[in-house]
């Protein structure tokens, strides 16, 4: 279902999930083109969104928009990102 979406230069990543009881949480990065609009990027992530929530019934889906050139958006991929950040902030 996300690969749909590659087709139109669109990309994701840290794909997380969870299942608490009946109710299943899937979080996730989509990086699409920085000369995008807002409204555009908010779009897709409402169709990914719905797709997603009609693929598996009783899901929460948490999205993350990050433009496809900046580096920084590949930097997060990992949970460990903002600790690893902190923790390089106070040795420096």
């Amino acid at each position: 279902m996300l690969e749909s979406h590659q087709l139109h230069g669109v990309e994701y990543h840290a794909l997380r999930t969870r299942q608490a009881g009946a109710r299943r949480f899937i979080s996730f990065h989509i990086l699409v083109p920085g000369h995008w609009t807002v409204q555009r990027g908010h779009d897709l992530l409402e169709r990914i969104e719905e797709e997603v929530r009609a693929a598996i019934p009783n899901s929460t889906v948490f999205t993350h928009l990050e433009p496809l050139e900046d580096p920084v958006s590949f930097q997060d991929t990992r949970l460990e990102r903002e600790e690893r950040a902190r923790r390089e902030e106070n040795l420096g």
